[in-house]
């Protein structure tokens, strides 16, 4: 199986330095592994204000 000359270099480069790898680990876990809270999401979504397009409330010219 084809393997790129940066795929081999980084799996060198991290067996080499296995900080690395458990950094990496524990700032991935710290930004994109959240919990979510469905109640939070839905008290946004309803406090949200509708506005109407800025030229819908314009009179229109009439001739």
């Amino acid at each position: 199986m084809y393997e790129s000359d940066f795929t081999l270099f980084m799996q060198d480069f991290l067996q080499k330095n296995p900080a690395v790898a458990a950094a990496q680990q524990t700032l991935r876990l710290t930004h994109w592994d959240k919990t979510v809270d469905i109640d939070a999401q839905r008290r946004y979504a309803e406090s949200a204000i509708t506005r109407k397009a800025q030229g819908a409330s314009l009179p229109t010219a009439q001739a």
